[in-house]
């Protein structure tokens, strides 16, 4: 998560992210806020299918939150997206098993390799934007009102709720397993 802070800290003209179980906390949805209004171009890749339907409607509840911040958000049509990726001003990229929400900090063994390399994150922009013109559809902030309808808006609601609850308990059962039992 440090990586992905700075890196929204530091983005200045654009960033891309591919995300599977995309669920940032408040910090990461704040710097995603301050990141676009100092005009960085942000573009999120999801998935427009998924193996976990709650967190799908978890993270459909922050399409209203990403729009209005003048973020884009595409989805992945093919299939299941599992990629883990980003990549900042054609500067610094990240690849690995971390998905950018408080499951993958707390409760899951997840890596990403850095790499800082402008050759390396301009190649592999270059191949993310193809998979975002080929694979991908843009989601408008007139078609997400248009699928908003009471009825989803509550689902979303609650399955975002519920994976909060979760990845709560879940931090604090791991937290109380790591403290050393002194006698």
């Amino acid at each position: 998560m440090k990586s992905y802070r700075s890196a929204l800290k530091h983005a200045q003209n654009r960033m891309t992210i591919f995300g599977s179980y995309f669920l940032p906390g408040r910090n990461e949805r704040r710097l995603l806020r301050n990141a676009s209004r100092r005009g960085v171009n942000i573009k999120i890749v999801l998935s427009a299918d998924s193996d976990s339907p709650v967190f799908k409607r978890a993270t459909n509840f922050l399409y209203d939150f990403i729009l209005r911040n003048n973020i884009i958000i595409y989805e992945y049509l093919p299939s299941n997206l599992h990629a883990k990726v980003a990549t900042v001003d054609g500067r610094w990229s990240t690849i690995g098993s971390y998905n950018m929400n408080h499951l993958s900090d707390y409760g899951s063994i997840e890596m990403n390799a850095d790499i800082l390399d402008n050759q390396f994150a301009e190649k592999f922009e270059g191949f993310l934007q193809e998979i975002i013109e080929k694979d991908c559809r843009q989601v408008t902030f007139e078609e997400y009102i248009r699928r908003k309808t009471w009825l989803f808006q509550l689902t979303d609601w609650f399955s975002y709720q519920m994976i909060r609850i979760m990845m709560r308990l879940m931090f604090a059962l791991a937290a109380k397993r790591s403290k050393p039992n002194y006698p």
